[in-house]
């Protein structure tokens, strides 16, 4: 709902609300109350937007963060594009301690996923001594652990048990400054400073940290400067006592892209490996993750899932995959459309194939009636939209998306590329339905 534009002191503080109510929607509720639980309006008018925030890092960061969409919040909620400025609020006199440290007002994204915690990883012997060892730095933090760096071939639960120690001492002692992040993230953002001269900025909001849960270490091979920046990072918190946990494809001795300084210093503590999981610790991984999805999936499915991936990761996204087709067709799940979901992982692209049992059955019509001369709507549509994922996703040319489709020539699919792209334009349900089908394909 659009505000009539008045700049009273009860007006301002409705459209903070609803600003805030709408980013409350689209942040993670840590993120939210951290930015903008702290704000307030405090001046508004056709040309001028005066937002205040704790301190300069607070501003800052909704500069370089959230700017553009505030703009846009303006515009839709209140109906004015003004110009938007922070100011940092002004301790009052007497407030405030001279001796605390600034860093230590600063506040930390840390980036948790709550629910990802001791609780909800499936432990087994193949992640035992990981999931022991993460435990001990969580609950008593020993400095003989630090720092402590997990590794797997595959995706087993690194991510996981990183997530449960800092929830686990976030839980403990809410002030404590812990931040997760993964490498590439970490790159990204460290290049961006540089490039926007704010690496002061970002080194400030690593340095005061009490904990930091670095993933996938191995994706900063080849990244020289990054590597660099990690290296005085890790150091500096390690030698003020702070705890740092890493996870990482291999050992650290055995990343040769990676500087030795930075590969010594990951080894300074313990190392710990996961192993591949257990058939029966898949099943009841899979089984915990059924009971929290939408569509229940029969036992035979179940134990069928387990046995087709041991990287987690690819497996729940195959559970994903069958509990959102089963949803869209009343629970019936065929072993064709089975398989073709359960992909093999270490294919480069789609297979055409795939492509059509997908799109057949999400339509609820079979495979073969993608390629017959058939042409009602509820044929013909399929089809077309068939042609458009197989082009879109699929390096194939033209020629040979045809002759899948019983041989049709190339500027058959041209004109299906052509009529989905039009539909896409149009037609809200035309964009539903592929975002369920890329869903169920991706």
């Amino acid at each position: 709902m659009r505000l009539s534009f008045v700049a009273t002191m009860s007006k301002k503080k409705e459209v903070w609300q609803q600003i805030a109510s709408h980013f409350e929607t689209v942040l993670q509720p840590a993120d939210f109350k951290t930015w903008f639980a702290p704000t307030t309006l405090k001046a508004l008018d056709h040309e001028l937007a005066v937002i205040e925030v704790p301190n300069k890092f607070f501003a800052q960061w909704f500069r370089e963060r959230y700017l553009p969409d505030l703009r846009t919040a303006f515009e839709q909620i209140a109906d004015v594009c003004p110009e938007i400025r922070f100011t940092p609020r002004l301790r009052r006199p007497g407030t405030g301690s001279p001796s605390s440290s600034p860093e230590k007002d600063l506040p930390v994204v840390h980036d948790l996923n709550p629910d990802m915690t001791f609780e909800t990883f499936v432990h087994a012997e193949s992640n035992a001594f990981a999931r022991f060892s993460c435990l001990e730095i969580a609950d008593r933090s020993p400095q003989s652990y630090n720092p402590l760096f997990l590794f797997s071939d595959k995706s087993a639960g690194k991510t996981h048990l990183l997530h449960a120690v800092g929830n686990r001492m976030l839980h403990e002692n809410g002030r404590q400054r812990i931040r997760y992040v993964h490498a590439d993230r970490f790159t990204t953002d460290f290049s961006q400073s540089l490039r926007l001269h704010r690496i002061r900025a970002f080194r400030d909001a690593y340095n005061g940290l009490d904990v930091l849960l670095f993933d996938d270490a191995h994706r900063l091979e080849g990244r020289l400067k990054t590597q660099e920046e990690c290296t005085v990072l890790f150091d500096t918190l390690l030698r003020e006592g702070k705890t740092l946990v890493v996870s990482g494809r291999v050992a650290p001795f055995r990343l040769p892209d990676l500087s030795p300084r930075l590969k010594s210093i990951l080894s300074w503590g313990l190392i710990a490996e996961i192993q591949p999981p257990e058939t029966e610790t898949r099943i009841r991984a899979v089984k915990d993750r059924v009971c929290c999805g939408a569509s229940p999936l029969p036992d035979d499915i179940i134990f069928f899932l387990a046995k087709s991936n041991d990287d987690m990761k690819h497996l729940f996204r195959n559970v994903a995959r069958l509990q959102t087709y089963a949803s869209l067709n009343g629970g019936k799940l065929s072993l064709s459309t089975i398989r073709s979901l359960i992909r093999d992982q270490t294919k480069k692209e789609l297979q055409m194939e795939d492509i059509q049992a997908i799109t057949a059955g999400y339509f609820k019509i079979s495979v073969s009636d993608l390629s017959s001369e058939r042409r009602p709507r509820a044929i013909s549509y399929p089809r077309q939209m068939a042609m458009y994922l197989c082009r879109k996703h699929t390096s194939h040319s033209l020629k040979k998306i045809g002759a899948a489709f019983s041989k049709r020539d190339h500027s058959t699919v041209v004109y299906a590329v052509r009529r989905i792209e039009q539909e896409l334009n149009r037609n809200p349900e035309a964009r539903q339905d592929l975002e369920n089908l890329e869903t169920l394909l991706l």
